[in-house]
């Protein structure tokens, strides 16, 4: 039996889908209680910046999650920091977030260091998000998905667009470039992945950024 506790620190409770700190002692395990643990490609797990943490250093590291339904995926939340590190090479994207649906076709939030930009990619086509690259600092990217999908970088709105009813999901963290096999290794690292069944309004969203933020020595 779940029992959920009123406090004024974020846990799991019963909305929670999915909860994975990326710690080196939960590493891919989720910690909702869902056991809903994630398929671990060569990711690795450690302190950056005084923060327990996932993090990823190649274009073939990633982490998987189980195969999830269109009701399970109302908000995405996690807390990342890019540390961009290029020489001349086809390593273009930092993939903040792919979900896969039906056979092949796949959608996309990366970063793209040409232009230090945020692209969101529907089945290839590229949709420029006008938002600040945020490097070398900790971040809160919150997505919620109710009758439109919208984006927030530490509680502040940043974009929306027309929603989608996908019937399967497959959420993918990790690395994306054109070659792999060319690819100079390159860093981010990924801190608290939340996946939750109910949209976070702009308030909750705020008040888990206050919440979690002095974890990443934010003030």
């Amino acid at each position: 039996m779940n029992v959920y506790i009123r406090t004024d620190e974020w846990l799991p409770w019963k909305n929670t889908v999915a909860y994975y700190p990326l710690t080196s002692s939960s590493t891919v395990n989720d910690m909702s209680g869902n056991s809903r643990n994630l398929t671990n490609n060569g990711t690795n797990f450690g302190t950056y910046q005084w923060v327990d943490c996932a993090y990823l250093t190649a274009a073939t590291k990633y982490l998987l999650t189980p195969t999830l339904t269109w009701s399970d995926i109302k908000t995405i939340s996690v807390w990342a920091y890019w540390d961009w590190t290029f020489s001349p090479s086809s390593s273009t994207y930092a993939l903040l977030l792919t979900y896969w649906i039906l056979s092949n076709s796949a959608r996309f939030y990366i970063y793209n260091k040409t232009d230090g930009k945020l692209y969101y990619d529907n089945d290839g086509t590229n949709y420029k998000i006008s938002t600040p690259y945020i490097s070398s600092a900790w971040y809160n990217l919150v997505i919620t998905i109710g009758t439109d999908t919208k984006m927030y970088i530490n509680w502040n709105y940043i974009w929306s667009c027309t929603n989608w009813t996908p019937s399967n999901w497959t959420f993918i963290f990790g690395t994306w470039i054109h070659n792999p096999s060319s690819a100079d290794k390159y860093s981010w690292w990924i801190s608290n992945w939340v996946i939750e069944n109910r949209v976070w309004t702009s308030d909750q969203i705020a008040w888990y950024y206050n919440q979690t933020k002095s974890l990443y020595w934010l003030s």
